[in-house]
Formats: C-alpha cells, sequence, structure tokens
C-alpha cells in the first residue's frame, strides 16, 4: 500500500496563488530596495545639513515663535480668498453698515436677510475700531464678492466639493477697495494676537517659576495652532476679545503671586470693560476673578485691596460696556441680546433636546476644531495630525493631575498652597468658559473649539505645564543625574528641558506651515484650462447647448455602500454662457434608482459658468457618495444633466449629428454590499453526487442547480480564478444525438458583469428553457456555457484521469425525459438520486413548454413551431445614448 506522504508539495498548486505569492516577493523586494535606497538619501543629507554653518540669527526662543507664527498666519490669509474664513462675510457686514449709516445695527427677527445676519448682536467695539481703520478705504464694492454659493458645504467638513461660501472670480481680484480692507483687517488680527502669545508666555512663566521652559511650550501651543492662526488671520471679533482676555488672565495671574496693586486693579478692570464690549465671552472671567481675588483678601488680609479690585472690575464695566447692554435691555427686553440672536441667526434654536448623548456625539467635531477645521467650519486636513495632537494632549492633561497630585501630597502645603491655587484659579476659568460655551451649545448648534479661544491663556500653560513635566520625568529617568544638584527640581536643568522641547515644537510647526498649502488653499483652486483632452480619458460625446462632453475618467472597480466614486468630465465651452447654470451628477442603478447625487456648480463650485473662457477645456472632478442603505450587487451609471434655475427645465442634450438624447448615463463602477446574502434556498449542490469538469477557463465553476415550474433553470455560480471579461452564459436543450432543439432565450449576461466577480463569491443566473419546436419523444439534456460578446466561448476544460484531452464549451447539468405518454421527467435534485418528479405538459403551438403539474396527460402537439436561426443569441444591443470619437454604435452593458 502506497504511504500518504503529508509533506509532499501539491502536484497541482493553484495557479493564481503561484502568481500572488510571485507578486508579493517581486513588491516585497522592491519596497526593500527603495527604503534602503530612502535611508542612504537622508542619511547623506542629515550629514550635509550638519556640515552648513548657519549663521547665528540673534533671536530668543519667545521671538522665533512669534516670527513663525507671523509668517504661517500670513500663509492662512493667502489660502483662504475674501469672505472665506468663517462668518467673515458678516462680520465684515456689520462694519459696512456702520460705515454707510453712522449708527450700529438694529435687529429685527423678521428681517433676517441682511449684510450682518446675526453679528449684527455682537457688541460694538471691534467694529467701531475697525471702521476706523478701515475709513481710507472704499468698500462700494462689496457686493461683488458676497454672491452666495448655493451649494455651499458649510459645517459639513466631510462633503465633498464646494468649500467656498460665496462665489469667486477666476481672476485674480485687484488689490484694492474690498479685497485691501479685508487683507489688512486679517493683518490687525494677527498683530493682535502676537500680544496673545505674549500674555500667554507670561502666563506659563508664572505658572511654572521653576521651569520657565513651560511659558516656551504655552507660547507654542497658542501660536502653532493651526486653528489659531487662521482665526487671527480673519476679519473677526475673536481676536480682539482672546487678546483683551489674555492680558487680564496674565495680570490676575500676577495679583494672585505679588498681591493687589492699584494699577493692576484698574487694568484689570478696563481690560474686563473693553472684553465686555467686544464680544459675551469677555464677561465668563469676572465670577473666577472675584473668587481669587475673595482669595487673596483672606491670604494677604488686604480687603482694601479687594474692595478697590471689585470697585474698578464694576466701574470699568459699566462706563465702557455698561451702554451696550443697557441698549439691549431698551431695544430687546433682555440684557445679553441672546434670545434676539438666535431669533435672527439661519438656522435658529435647536430642535432636538440637548443631552449627554448629544454633548458626546458633538464632542468630536469640537476636539477637532480647537486645533483645526477651516473655512465656514467645513475644510479638515489630515487624521494623522489630529492624532498626534490628541495624543500629546492627553499626556498633558495626564501631567497636569500628576502635577496636582504632588502638590496636594506635598506635607508642608502652605508651600505649595499658591501654586495649587494658580492652578484652580486657570481651572476655574476653563471650567466657567466650558460651562458658557455648554449653554450656548444648548440653544444651537455651536459645538467648536475654537470658541474656547477667549481662554486660551488659562489652557495653554496648564496643557505646558502637563507636558512639561512628564517630559521632565522622562529625561529624569533616562539619564540618571550626577546626584550634584541641591534641589530635587534641579536634577533636570531648564537647557536641557529647553533642547529635549524643541523637536516637539518643530513638529508643531512643520504642520502650521503644511496646512494652509496643502489642505487650504486647494479647496479654493478653480480647474485650469486644458490644451487637449488627456489620453487616459474615455472618449464620448454630447452637447448641452453651450458646453459638449468630450470625454470623462474613473476607475472602473466595485464600490460598497457609502464609498465615494470619483469621476472626471472634460467640458469644451463652446460659447461662453452669461448665467451660472447647473451641473446634475445622479449615480443610477440599471432600475433607475438613485444612488447618490450631486448638484453643483462646475469645479465643484469654485468655477461657475459665467467665468468659462470660450474654446477651452476644462477637467472637472467629483466624488459623489454612494448611499449607505442599500443591499445590492450591480453595477451603475452617472446621469450626466444641466439645467439653470430647476432640475425639471434641464437643458436639452444631442449628439454629433444632432439627434436629441433622452439623457446621458456612463459607467463608472458596481456596487457591491459586503456578505450579499444571495440565498441558496432550494440550490442542490453538485458536489453531492459525481459531477466532474464543472468549471469554466480555470475561472467560473458550476456549484449548484434549482429547476422551477415552468422549466426554469436557477444555476449558482462560483469563482475560482480573477476575470478579466464580461462573459454571458447560456442555457441548451440538447437531443440524445446532441443536436441544438431548444435554449433559454435570451441568453443571460449576469446582474453584475463577470469583471467585477471574485473569488469565494457566489453569484445566481435565471434560465427559462423553450423548445424550438415540439418536442418529441426521448432523453434530453440541459447544457449550460458561457461566451464573450464577440461569439468565442469560454472553454470548459475536461480533465481524464488527470490527462487533459478535449475542450467542450457546453456542461450537461442535467438529463430529462419526455414520455411517449407526454410525461416529463425531471431529476430531483433534492432527494435521493434513483427518484424523480413526473410533472405533466402541455406544449403550445408556439413551440413553447408550459407546465401544468395538476393537469391530465395530453397528446404532445403536432403543429411544429418556427425554429429560431441560431442556438446563441446574436442579436446586437441597442446604442447607447454617448457615442464614441471612434466608432458611431457603441455597445451598453
Amino acid at each position: 500500500m502506497q504511504e500518504n506522504n503529508t509533506n509532499s508539495p501539491n502536484p497541482n498548486p493553484n495557479p493564481f496563488l503561484q502568481r500572488l505569492n510571485e507578486w508579493l516577493y517581486k513588491i516585497t523586494d522592491a519596497v526593500l530596495t527603495l527604503m534602503h535606497k530612502a535611508l542612504i538619501q537622508l542619511h547623506r543629507l542629515w550629514e550635509w545639513y550638519q556640515s552648513i554653518d548657519f549663521p547665528e540669527i540673534p533671536l530668543t526662543p519667545l521671538q522665533w515663535i512669534l516670527l513663525s507664527f507671523t509668517i504661517f498666519a500670513l500663509l492662512f490669509t493667502w489660502a483662504t480668498p475674501v469672505f472665506e474664513a468663517s462668518d467673515e462675510v458678516w462680520h465684515f457686514g456689520v462694519i459696512e453698515h456702520i460705515r454707510e449709516n453712522g449708527s450700529l445695527p438694529i435687529q429685527d427677527p423678521e428681517n433676517i436677510d441682511t449684510i450682518y445676519r446675526e453679528m449684527g448682536s455682537q457688541p460694538p467695539l471691534y467694529y467701531g475700531l475697525a471702521t476706523v481703520i478701515t475709513l481710507p478705504l472704499d468698500l462700494s464694492n462689496a457686493d461683488a464678492f458676497r454672491e452666495p454659493n448655493p451649494y455651499a458645504n458649510i459645517g459639513r467638513p466631510n462633503a465633498y466639493g464646494n468649500k467656498n461660501i460665496v462665489l469667486h472670480s477666476t481672476e485674480q481680484p485687484d488689490f484694492t477697495g474690498t479685497v485691501a480692507a479685508v487683507y489688512l483687517l486679517r493683518i490687525v488680527g494677527i498683530a493682535t494676537s502676537l500680544v496673545t502669545i505674549w500674555a500667554v508666555y507670561q502666563c506659563g512663566i508664572i505658572l511654572v517659576p521653576h521651569r520657565p521652559v513651560a511659558g516656551i511650550v504655552a507660547a507654542a501651543l497658542t501660536a502653532l495652532n493651526p486653528m489659531f492662526m487662521f482665526t487671527s488671520a480673519a476679519v473677526s471679533n475673536e481676536a480682539l476679545v482672546i487678546m483683551l482676555n489674555s492680558l487680564a488672565i496674565w495680570l490676575a495671574l500676577l495679583t494672585m503671586r505679588d498681591g493687589f496693586d492699584l494699577r493692576r486693579s484698574v487694568a484689570i478692570g478696563v481690560l474686563i470693560g473693553l472684553a465686555a464690549l467686544t464680544k459675551l465671552s469677555g464677561l465668563t472671567l469676572i465670577p473666577v476673578l472675584l473668587i481669587g481675588a475673595l482669595w487673596i483678601a483672606q491670604r494677604d488680609k488686604d480687603w482694601q485691596g479687594f474692595v478697590t479690585l471689585l470697585i474698578t472690575t464694576i466701574v470699568g464695566f459699566v462706563l465702557i460696556a455698561g451702554w451696550w447692554y443697557y441698549r439691549n435691555v431698551d431695544l430687546y427686553g433682555e440684557f445679553f441680546g441672546i434670545n434676539t440672536m438666535l431669533a435672527v441667526l439661519e438656522n435658529g434654536r435647536r430642535t432636538d433636546t440637548f443631552t449627554l448623548g448629544s454633548f458626546l456625539s458633538e464632542f468630536q467635531g469640537f476636539r477637532l476644531s480647537y486645533w483645526g477645521i477651516f473655512g465656514a467650519s467645513n475644510i479638515q486636513t489630515t487624521a494623522l495630525y489630529y492624532a498626534i495632537v490628541d495624543f500629546a494632549i492627553f499626556i498633558a492633561l495626564f501631567g497636569a493631575g500628576f502635577v496636582v497630585a504632588q502638590l496636594l501630597a506635598i506635607k508642608d502645603f502652605s508651600f505649595a498652597r499658591r501654586e495649587l491655587t494658580q492652578v484652580l484659579f486657570l481651572l476655574g476659568i476653563v471650567l466657567i468658559g466650558g460651562v458658557a460655551l455648554i449653554y450656548w451649545t444648548t440653544q444651537t448648534l455651536a459645538s467648536q473649539g475654537h470658541l474656547m479661544f477667549p481662554y486660551i491663556a488659562a489652557i495653554s500653560p496648564l496643557l505646558a505645564m502637563g507636558f512639561v513635566e512628564i517630559v521632565w520625568w522622562m529625561l529624569f529617568l533616562l539619564s540618571p543625574p550626577d546626584r550634584s544638584f541641591v534641589r530635587a527640581g534641579d536634577a533636570v536643568p531648564n537647557d536641557i528641558l529647553v533642547i529635549a522641547m524643541r523637536w516637539p515644537l518643530r513638529f508643531l510647526g512643520f504642520f502650521a506651515l503644511l496646512i494652509p498649502i496643502f489642505t487650504v488653499a486647494p479647496q479654493y483652486r478653480a480647474p485650469r484650462p486644458l490644451d487637449a483632452l488627456p489620453g487616459s480619458a474615455d472618449i464620448v460625446y454630447a452637447n448641452y447647448g453651450n458646453y459638449e462632453l468630450i470625454g470623462y475618467d474613473h476607475v472602473d472597480r466595485r464600490y460598497i455602500p457609502g464609498e465615494r466614486v470619483r469621476v472626471t468630465f472634460y467640458w469644451r465651452v463652446l460659447e461662453q454662457s452669461e448665467t451660472d447654470d447647473t451641473l446634475s451628477l445622479t449615480l443610477m442603478s440599471p432600475y433607475g434608482d438613485n444612488l447618490g447625487v450631486i448638484d453643483t456648480y462646475p469645479g465643484a463650485g469654485t468655477l461657475r459658468t459665467s467665468a468659462w473662457e470660450e474654446g477651452k477645456i476644462y477637467a472637472d472632478t467629483y466624488a459623489i457618495s454612494l448611499l449607505r442603505t442599500v443591499n445590492v450587487r450591480y453595477p451603475f451609471d452617472v446621469r450626466v444633466a444641466w439645467y439653470q434655475e430647476h432640475p425639471d427645465d434641464a437643458y436639452t442634450i444631442t449628439n454629433r449629428d444632432e439627434e436629441t438624447l433622452d439623457t446621458v448615463r456612463l459607467g463608472v463602477g458596481a456596487i457591491v454590499t459586503p456578505n450579499f446574502n444571495i440565498g441558496f434556498g432550494n440550490f442542490a449542490s453538485l458536489t453531492d453526487i459525481e459531477r466532474p469538469n464543472r468549471e469554466f477557463g480555470n475561472q467560473i465553476r458550476l456549484e449548484g442547480v434549482n429547476v422551477e415550474l415552468p422549466h426554469t433553470v436557477e444555476l449558482l455560480w462560483g469563482v475560482t480564478n480573477p476575470i478579466n471579461d464580461d462573459y454571458t452564459t447560456f442555457a441548451h436543450i440538447l437531443n440524445s444525438e446532441g443536436e441544438l432543439v431548444g435554449q433559454a432565450l435570451p441568453d443571460v449576461f449576469p446582474e453584475l458583469p463577470t469583471h467585477y466577480w471574485r473569488i469565494s463569491e457566489n453569484y445566481i443566473t435565471r434560465h427559462m428553457l423553450e423548445f424550438f419546436d415540439t418536442p418529441e419523444p426521448g432523453i434530453y439534456t440541459v447544457g449550460v456555457g458561457w461566451y464573450l460578446n464577440d461569439g468565442d466561448t469560454l472553454p470548459r476544460l475536461l480533465i481524464n484521469e488527470g490527462i487533459e484531452d478535449e475542450e467542450q464549451s457546453a456542461y450537461t447539468v442535467y438529463e430529462f425525459e419526455i414520455t411517449n405518454s407526454g410525461i416529463l421527467r425531471l431529476p430531483a435534485f433534492d432527494v435521493e438520486e434513483d427518484d424523480e418528479t413526473e410533472l405533466t405538459i402541455e406544449v403550445e403551438l408556439t413551440g413553447q413548454v408550459e407546465f401544468t403539474p395538476d393537469a391530465e396527460t395530453t397528446e404532445l402537439a403536432t403543429e411544429p413551431a418556427a425554429t429560431p436561426t441560431g442556438a446563441v443569441n446574436t442579436s446586437e444591443p441597442e446604442a447607447t445614448e454617448i457615442v464614441t470619437e471612434e466608432a458611431t454604435e457603441e455597445t451598453e452593458d
């Protein structure tokens, strides 16, 4: 007896797996080679960098941070077109109103269509200053820059395109008038934020006096925050209130450290008044400031200083900002004007109830928008940046908690009480600011992290304290000290900490440099005209009046529900349009179902048709999201239409012969739901009985069969190797001599074309069998097979004792018998092999066989039916609506 050697190699290895292994080896070798070369080049680059004798620039770390912030913020100014910063168009509208009318706006909930919208409810200090700054400039052309984009994806960072909230010209605007005013106010905002960064630096030094590097880290966390740069480089009152609050927090920390001082108290009162006249968030410091003042008075037994601070704060608020809040009561019947703002706000109040679940679901957007969601809250940067920042913030929060725990654990608590009180004071500011923001969020959708920037002089020093603490302990554990220090805090000198902090801060600066260039600016960049159609494009033609569709480009592949389908259209402009027309793109199923739609101006909102140049070719790219709720497997098309005002009034479409087309639909791929359930139901597996040679072209295998009434055959197919072509399957009826006497018409082109089929998946085809003529008694077989549209069959390789000896195109699925008495005997696939099912048949004069299971036995009809011209359906499919440049007819798959 021959032994079964389990260690012997597979005599018939799978050719697909062989090719896969070969490709994996090649890819792995190529990647390793590339990495080796890259490392060599990096090493050489580093050696070159080390060899350069850079001139020493006499700047302190803080000055480097201020310089970097200025450069990067100016990049955001360049990257963001006029009025594209969040709410910039409405802030500018307040300035215009004051200039034109010489008075502040009066809000009217019945008239919300103003140039300032809800911003007319904001305190006026910033707008008054901006009015004075822009007085020499002519703002009469502002309306030309304010035309809204009707398809803008405001507040939707995951949506594709239409990030611009207003429409822009393709030409670079002149740096005069409104454009000059916007950029001038942005530069003023940047200058204002330089003061904020300096104040944050001072707060960090006061909070962690024994580690001055904390001030540098606090300043860097503020200055190198891309969202802070974006907010600073915008026409908005945020930069001013952030600066005023930061200065007030710095003076408050000085007071907590050194005690009350008359000049500081007066300065705090003035700053509180100015902040309250700039934005409502300027009021949130008052309760925490008074609590801190009570603690100082109790500590130093200086109640006179407390009273002085209290009086200066009240007087400063009343004299500077009191008139504004009295105006709110007089005009709107409320102190803060919040309800009036909500009434004017376009989206108004929340329609849902704000719960803990709402807070948690919106926290994601809040967290991301603290570090960078740009534009109209609709532009995100790479997820890698958010992930790394999250990690750093987690470390900083852990370190801050560790510092608080150490302070509480000190036996001589009075020694640590002053430092702990400063930490609690800053935490109180963050807490009160967070509560105020949550309250505002319960009224309207406002879960935006940048609204916490007015408290950034408290947030950044706390984060810096925690981050420096963790780094200090890492250096302490990794580099054991020489024990020459006197105090434990001197174990890691400040100079070493500064060196250790350089690369994390450079990392922040690296992203701050790249984000405006590669994240923000491309969202507003309109497509440039092309000289010719790219060679990779599929050539098509459709005329929409002023525009011709001459090609499109896509990746023909499988998509899953919810995925984006990327398509590029190539338009040739016959005549420049005087209107801004809308392009409508709809993903359509074979049955006309809508799978996803985009209505937009071209260029995903950046290139309106009135700006198109006659005779030019434009590449217009879109990513259309498929519905998530479908459970299907079929190809789909994109329907392309144009209209001016309403989708029902779409432009007429013609081909090159000026024949009107009903619609234009272009194939772009197939949608396949993962784990699609086809329902194996009544299928009999062909592996249960001896059914050899069921594979076609070593690609498709027949897995099961099911026969229904009338004589309908369902075939279950599996995939053994990748398929590159689209095949059609047929089912034939053969008599005992092998002659073709019937078939299923038409032949079946699978709902999902075969080139989309994947290994280990199953598919079903359904065939309704008919005789060409009246059948005679005898034995008949049902054979199936596959062929290309050009008539070439997909061969089925027959194996005889391991020797390849013959190729045939059809495979016999089963046999059936028509008896002399007209009885049709079918194999019973779901019972024992020797059983059979009897069904009576009735043959009409047309030759079609109909099965009536309960009827009596009838004689076979004697009048023959007309015989088809061929066994295989070779009729040409209908022509598509799109005619290619290279051929006059195109088949529709």
